[in-house]
């Protein structure tokens, strides 16, 4: 495409807080607020911690986890990395979760936000919702703030 941003379709650069978050988890309201005591922040990272295992299959366990529990899995319809298509395709694949039927047979609904515009597309099966945010990359938090709060709040909730 020309950009050199790989997070979201609709931007090309980098924004200069990107990576601002570093300073941010190291100041000490910080740390007290989110429990790590004097637990060191590097440069780790999810990506670079789990690099062995990026291109191995999870559908086995997230089969186990959607008989089980509550589990929600969002994407933003502008992310380029873990795009919607993609995880259509593992449901496609799906083999052991008891509601495959029932999520085949339905539709997704629209989801507003407090403010009455709307936030995104959510389809609701069992244990599963999965969302897609409207407007949105793969930084969903940061792309959108206001629904993204929304949305993990009334999931942690039981209401979504």
């Amino acid at each position: 495409m020309g950009c050199d941003y790989v997070y979201e379709a609709t931007q090309c650069n980098y924004d200069d807080e990107e990576d601002n978050y570093e300073e941010y988890v190291q100041r000490s309201e910080t740390r007290i607020a989110i429990h790590v005591g004097d637990t060191g922040y590097g440069t780790q990272s999810v990506f670079s911690s789990m690099r062995g295992d990026f291109m191995k299959s999870a559908q086995e366990a997230v089969e186990f986890l959607l008989d089980r529990m509550p589990v929600l899995i969002y994407d933003g319809n502008f992310d380029i990395i873990c795009n919607h298509p993609g995880i259509l395709n593992m449901f496609e694949k799906m083999e052991t979760w008891s509601d495959i039927e029932e999520y085949y047979s339905t539709d997704r609904t629209l989801v507003n936000g407090d403010d009455g515009d709307m936030a995104g597309y959510l389809k609701s099966v069992g244990n599963l919702r999965m969302y897609v945010m409207r407007n949105s990359g793969h930084m969903v938090p940061r792309s959108q703030p206001k629904y993204a709060y929304e949305m993990f709040t009334s999931f942690i909730e039981g209401t979504l």
